[in-house]
């Protein structure tokens, strides 16, 4: 699973309304707070996968100028590699693994 804290950007005013109702019907979000044209939102997502794919298509909303992620928590890995049973922190190595303490991107 994926979870990603992100500042969503509206284009404009007169495009708010078409955007919000677009991204309350987004069921992987969980809306927060507005200020001006900026809206924070939770995303969770099954897969890193699933979450570079809601983040491309809420980029590509009318609407909606740009996604900005501010936070990722991905949990362990579902490959069940070795990887995942070492502690690592913030390092990147030639296996194939962005690795955040236990857990990891594969590439």
């Amino acid at each position: 699973m994926a979870i990603s804290g992100l500042v969503i950007t509206i284009t404009n005013h007169d495009l708010l309304p078409t955007a919000l109702t677009a991204l309350a019907a987004e069921p992987s979000l969980t809306l927060g707070e507005r200020f001006g044209l900026r809206l924070a939102a939770i995303a969770e997502t099954p897969s890193v996968d699933a979450d570079r794919a809601l983040i491309d298509a809420l980029r590509a909303t009318v609407g909606i100028t740009n996604v900005d992620i501010a936070y990722v928590h991905l949990d362990a890995c579902a490959h069940n590699c070795d990887h995942c049973t070492k502690s690592a922190t913030n390092s990147s190595n030639t296996s194939g693994h962005i690795e955040q303490g236990s857990h990891h991107v594969h590439r």
